[in-house]
């Protein structure tokens, strides 16, 4: 199998056709296909433990997006929820009286998959949902971050990343100029569980020419030009105005940092705050710390 070369493929975006990769160099392929697929799917997010008092913020737009993608998407998929270990036994509770399973993440777990020169709390943290990838019993995650606001349902993401082992929305670097970047955004993303490709990650980590710290810049630096560009509509990044809420999926923002009146994006963050109260009228429960 040593001669076996591996190709990625890759949208677009100025010619509109499918570029090809040799991509040997990223993952022995091969050993992953050797895999039976389980012919289930699932959404999926992470919830770190709160890394200080007061309201847990991410919690409370964890359950919103539970709270949403069942009632916009019914029960046809499951909803995971990777959860850190430090989140408390009361919230694991109330995430799943909302329907979601729980799958609980260890430090070790997360010691092992950061890189060692990392002593960045929230960055540490992140790395926690590389662990999707051990999640064998299901064929294909579309993982979503747990500040996302959902507006929309989310089952295309499935649907646009049919062929593929991992798929993303491409970054969006610049909100003013909605400049485009090469690199694609960590917090929209749909994957193939393998344990073989979490291994392979474990042991390109800490390689000497990786430097990043956080995992969006691991992913992007791990998988090169092997991903699926999704489409633009399922992700808005740092929506300004109103009406472009309405144009896509879900936005991707912390909303709750933006509810000063004299914030570039209050005007949309008191859209989505009206929403979480309609969605969930007890937004507080269990997040008060």
């Amino acid at each position: 199998m040593l001669g076996h070369k591996n190709v990625g493929r890759k949208y677009c975006v100025e010619t509109h056709k499918i570029v090809e990769q040799d991509t040997s160099r990223f993952l022995p392929v091969q050993q992953m296909h050797n895999i039976e697929p389980v012919a289930r799917e699932a959404f999926a997010t992470y919830l770190g433990a709160p890394l200080r008092n007061g309201t847990d913020w991410y919690f409370i737009s964890c359950r919103f997006m539970i709270r949403t993608l069942r009632r916009l998407e019914g029960h046809k998929r499951d909803i995971l929820v990777l959860t850190m270990e430090g989140v408390s036994g009361a919230k694991k509770m109330i995430l799943e009286e909302e329907g979601a399973k729980l799958h609980d993440i260890t430090v070790e777990q997360v010691r092992s998959m950061q890189p060692k020169h990392l002593n960045i709390a929230r960055y540490i943290n992140n790395f926690g949902k590389l662990q999707l990838w051990a999640l064998e019993q299901y064929h294909r995650i579309a993982y979503i971050d747990a500040d996302v606001w959902i507006t929309k349902p989310m089952g295309e993401m499935f649907t646009y990343a049919q062929g593929f082992d991992f798929a993303a929305v491409r970054e969006l670097t610049d909100p003013v100029s909605r400049r485009l970047d090469s690199t694609f955004n960590s917090g929209l993303m749909v994957l193939t569980p393998s344990k073989v490709r979490l291994q392979h990650m474990s042991q390109f980590i800490n390689k000497p020419s990786y430097h990043a710290r956080a995992d969006q810049a691991l992913l992007n630096a791990y998988f090169g030009w092997s991903w699926k560009e999704l489409p633009r509509f399922l992700s808005g990044n740092h929506v300004r105005e109103v009406g472009t809420v309405n144009n896509t999926n879900m936005v991707h923002m912390k909303f709750w940092n933006k509810l000063d009146p004299s914030n570039m994006f209050f005007h949309v963050a008191q859209v989505w705050f009206k929403a979480l109260q309609g969605e969930l009228p007890d937004y507080l429960k269990g997040a008060l710390s």
